[in-house]
């Protein structure tokens, strides 16, 4: 998880307005979720999303290696397609394991090119309609902003207890079942959560040192204006959903025209 962090660059992905990545990011999960078009569509999707990274600066090759950590996952979902009936049963698990990984990366893709500043920003847009129920948008925000920056943090909390571990002799051993693991997870889990509640404690007290407050006008450092690139992200986007959610129901779409 040591990718999916914050690599700063100057490419035409990470001048995009924090709301049309967020956005964006939706959409292209909207799209993966929905298009009726099967595997060919997905690899074809999956293909021009690393291509776009790619292109725009992001680092791919360290993005992939987190698909590891999604072995599990990935076979759970083959596994459930693979239940069903008809000859194209493994097609369709496929294409789920695809949309999955396509769902996966862009949304990697999306923690490397924005920055915490971006990220706020755009989730206090994202709550604001919350505040309608007395619903704090800037507290929701912080909360999502922390979560995500401190899970890579986290997880390296956790293999390095787990080395230690090992180097004391305590590893797991070759062959263990399920049980063992899931026993051999508790001396993790316990001063990783010990750890964490500190590291909440220390970032709590540095913010309070530095007047950090949620309450009021907030001003900016950074103002987020758009930009052209902004506008043909958006028409792209749109075009694409557009033709996603037509090609999904064009025959109800008719006959309630008829």
């Amino acid at each position: 998880m040591r990718s999916l962090t914050y690599r700063p660059a100057d490419t035409f992905l990470y001048r995009l307005h924090p709301v049309t990545k967020g956005v964006g990011t939706f959409l292209w999960i909207l799209w993966f979720s929905l298009h009726p078009w099967g595997l060919p569509a997905s690899l074809a999707g999956l293909l021009g999303l690393l291509l776009v990274a790619r292109l725009g600066g992001v680092p791919v090759l360290e993005i992939l290696r987190e698909l590891r950590g999604l072995i599990l996952l990935l076979i759970v979902v083959a596994l459930i397609n693979l239940g069903g009936e008809g000859p194209a049963v493994g097609w369709r698990a496929g294409d789920a394991v695809v949309r999955v990984c396509g769902i996966f990366l862009w949304s990697a893709v999306l923690v490397t090119i924005s920055s915490p500043a971006e990220l706020t920003h755009f989730w206090e847009l994202a709550f604001r309609p919350l505040g309608l129920f007395g619903v704090a948008a800037h507290e929701l925000a912080l909360v999502m902003v922390i979560g995500l920056r401190f899970l890579p943090v986290v997880l390296e909390e956790m293999e390095r207890i787990r080395m230690a571990q090992a180097a004391r002799g305590a590893g797991l051993p070759a062959g263990a079942g399920l049980v063992a693991r899931v026993h051999h997870l508790l001396p993790l889990l316990i001063p990783t959560l010990v750890l964490s509640i500190h590291r909440a404690s220390d970032l709590a007290l540095a913010m309070e040192a530095r007047g950090y407050r949620l309450s009021g006008q907030r001003s900016r450092y950074h103002e987020f204006r758009p930009q052209a690139g902004d506008l043909a992200a958006a028409f792209l986007l749109l075009a694409l959903i557009i033709g996603t959610l037509w090609g999904r129901w064009p025959a109800a779409s008719l006959g309630r025209g008829l």
